[in-house]
């Protein structure tokens, strides 16, 4: 085997684990936060919305538009914790840093869906997921838990 094979093989390997991490902190600490267990469909037109805003964040990480704590390396795979409403931050698995990313939302914020950005007090669901090594967060109106988007 080559030394370039066995650096990849390496860093799959480590991105299996922190997947893997990334899915036990999800199941023991964001599950028994949630406000619903049941599951929002990927084609939710809120969710689509939410995950390209995601995906920006990601992106920024190599541009440095994303503020990111020390502990983000991409070369060094480990769970991450990116939520909606701070939709600029990615930080990593450490409770000291995910304290440093501000989930708690304040005032009228708090009642704002993340997947329209339309004031939804009543109808506003904290929903959370995992995307490798990613922990997820949103708040979404009903609307946007339950209007199909488009199918990829």
């Amino acid at each position: 085997m080559t030394r370039t094979a066995t650096a990849s093989t390496a860093l799959l390997d480590q991105v299996d684990a922190a997947a893997a991490d990334a899915r036990r902190l999800w199941a023991e600490h964001f599950v028994p936060q949630l406000d619903q267990t049941s599951p929002v469909p990927s084609t939710s037109l809120g969710l689509q919305r939410v995950h390209a805003a995601f995906i920006a964040a990601v992106g920024g990480l190599r541009t440095g538009t994303t503020r990111c704590c020390p502990h983000v390396d991409l070369s060094a795979p480990r769970p991450m914790v990116w939520v909606a409403w701070r939709p600029r931050v990615i930080q990593c698995g450490h409770p000291e840093c995910m304290l440093a990313l501000d989930v708690a939302a304040t005032g009228q914020d708090d009642y704002v869906c993340d997947g329209c950005s339309r004031y939804a007090p009543s109808t506003l669901t904290a929903v959370s997921w995992t995307s490798g090594v990613f922990l997820l967060g949103a708040d979404l109106c009903r609307r946007c838990r339950t209007t199909p988007g488009a199918v990829a």
